[in-house]
């Protein structure tokens, strides 16, 4: 049986419907300065915590996770806009500290997706169109 290749845009693209999908849900208690932590019995998470999670990585304690550069088509493990010259680790930690859920960080990531992704052009306008198929 002949494996098929999907094209790493594809799958990139997919990746960010997976998370921000995730992010929406509601099922997932933000935190800040790590990926996870237990916060009075209860799990948290930071955005990109939520990106382990939802793309079936292992979860990594600590502050970054080198895999999501790939499987996001970030520019860095921090996740750093070229268009407006931030980071989405910034806007989680800092932006949005107070935040216990990730409304504002699902519509700051869609918003600025062109520049999280500017290493692949493709992928923003697929990510768009499957989100706009999704809801038609």
């Amino acid at each position: 049986m002949e494996k098929v290749q999907i094209d790493p845009s594809e799958q990139i693209a997919h990746n960010w419907v997976t998370w921000l999908d995730a992010l929406a849900s509601g099922h997932y208690k933000k935190t800040i300065n790590r990926l996870h932590r237990t916060v009075d019995g209860e799990e948290r998470h930071c955005c990109l915590g939520v990106a382990q999670i939802c793309l079936g990585l292992d979860k990594i304690e600590g502050g970054t996770d080198y895999r999501l550069v790939e499987l996001l088509g970030l520019r860095s493990e921090q996740g750093y806009s070229f268009n407006r010259r931030r980071y989405i680790t910034t806007l989680n930690d800092k932006e949005y500290e107070e935040d216990t859920d990730f409304v504002n960080m699902h519509r700051e990531l869609l918003a600025d997706l062109e520049g999280f992704t500017d290493k692949h052009p493709e992928v923003a306008p697929l990510v768009r169109k499957m989100l706009a198929e999704r809801n038609t």
